[in-house]
């Protein structure tokens, strides 16, 4: 894109390892290296729905503070931050899980969504 061109909806950039970092700060419900860094309350409100719907696509179950509630498709308490290009970090409290995903597809269909790594992929691989 053009250097004064701001995408309004992102324009984050994070390295995987950074990516992971974030979700394991709230998998770690907000607490680095002993210390607490963000309070618990936020790190269950951003895990929470604050507003429901469905979307198909990952099967997110409403949205919060810029996490997506993934209990349904993932397991009891999960959330994943997400964005363009299939770019997520998903984090699964019930498997003490972090993962992150770096996408790429940013003008064409994916080969594979993160929703479908995950299912198809990793879960299995967890629950074996």
């Amino acid at each position: 894109m053009r250097p004064d061109f701001v995408y309004a909806s992102g324009d984050v950039s994070l390295r995987p390892r950074d990516m992971a970092k974030l979700g394991q700060l709230y998998l770690q419900d907000g607490v680095w290296d002993g210390e607490r860094v963000l309070p618990s309350e936020w790190v269950e409100a951003t895990a929470s729905p604050y507003f429901t719907f469905t979307n198909p696509r990952h099967g997110h179950q409403g949205y919060s503070y810029g996490w997506w509630p993934m209990t349904e498709a993932y397991g009891a308490g999960a959330f994943a931050a997400s964005g363009w290009g299939e770019q997520a970090i998903i984090v699964v409290p019930e498997f003490d899980m972090v993962a992150a995903f770096t996408g790429g597809s940013y003008w064409d269909a994916p080969l594979m969504t993160y929703d479908q790594m995950m299912r198809r992929y990793v879960l299995p691989a967890i629950n074996q």
